[in-house]
């Protein structure tokens, strides 16, 4: 439903013969990344951009990613 609701969407699922974004990786990595953060409750953000996503799990990879984590006296 998340997917829907950015500016993005229609590219997600292909457009000008280009087939669209393997929808369920995009859906497992979230589902993963929200994990992360309920096993480390320091992880206080995150920022990851680019994803790229390939129609093959193994081959998709987020290029950059910043986590900011919470220090225990914060």
């Amino acid at each position: 439903e998340m997917m829907e609701e950015i500016q993005g969407a229609k590219i997600l699922k292909g457009f000008r013969g280009i087939p669209g974004a393997n929808r369920e990786i995009i859906v497992e990595t979230l589902q993963r990344l929200s994990q992360l953060v309920l096993d480390w409750p320091q992880i206080q953000e995150m920022d990851l951009n680019p994803f790229l996503v390939s129609p093959l799990a193994e081959n998709s990879k987020i290029a950059d990613a910043r986590i900011r984590i919470r220090l225990p006296n914060e």
